[in-house]
């Protein structure tokens, strides 16, 4: 019924009758199933933490009749990847990293869709609908300022803490290498399986590992944070 008032969105099948409610239904719903089929192969934290995030998809539709900042609903949902896609290759939450790169990830949201809600504005103030372009109004781009600004810190803070657990790890399990290394048993054998196995399990010894690129003496990650705050 909302929808259907905004010059956006007026024509999206639902709003314009092309679709029907119980077509639509059956759409999601196969959707769903087959988003429960991947989430079933992920580790327990994954499942948990997906299934955790599925009251907030359910109500963000709605919240842009409640409170000021339906985008916050939206970045909510949107970045819960990170929530369950971390202990998917860790086994575990680790909040210390996952956190700071959510709560980043809500604030990019809030600035992306508060400018695509700029578009919006006359619309959602006839039909009286809220949305974080009417609340910021001409304050806009000062928000942007200083979301971005918290933003990058989220980012640097999960990147600053996954680099120091990765190195801690690597350090302690190599020195646990070198005390066994000269002992002539399966003791050490192990140890040096052990200290591989977790090696690639971090990716350090993978391709995609950014940490790796050969053709930069530094880790990049922070000139391109450098380059998404400019």
């Amino acid at each position: 019924n909302i929808d259907k008032l905004v010059e956006r969105s007026k024509m999206r099948p639902l709003a314009a009758g092309f679709l029907t409610m119980k077509e639509a239904s059956a759409f999601l719903s196969l959707h769903l199933a087959l988003s429960l089929v991947i989430l079933l192969e992920l580790p327990l934290a994954s499942i948990i933490a997906g299934l955790g995030i599925m009251p907030i998809v359910c109500i963000y539709p709605y919240m842009k009749r409640i409170i000021n900042l339906p985008q916050l609903f939206l970045g909510l949902s949107f970045n819960s990847g990170v929530i369950v896609g971390y202990p998917a290759f860790s086994g575990v939450i680790d909040f210390g990293i996952a956190f700071p790169f959510y709560i980043g990830g809500i604030l990019w949201t809030l600035i992306y869709d508060t400018i695509y809600a700029h578009m919006d504005k006359s619309d959602d103030a006839k039909i009286n609908v809220k949305s974080s372009a009417l609340y910021f109004g001409k304050r806009s781009k000062l928000y942007f300022y200083i979301m971005n600004f918290l933003m990058i810190l989220s980012f640097y803070i999960g990147l600053k803490n996954y680099s120091q657990k990765h190195s801690k790890i690597i350090t302690a399990l190599n020195d646990e290498k070198e005390l066994n290394i000269g002992q002539d048993s399966d003791d050490s054998s192990n140890s040096i399986l052990k200290v591989n196995s977790v090696k690639t399990i971090l990716n350090e010894d993978s391709e995609f590992d950014i940490k790796e690129t050969k053709f930069l003496s530094f880790d990049p990650s922070y000139l391109f944070l450098a380059l998404g705050f400019m």
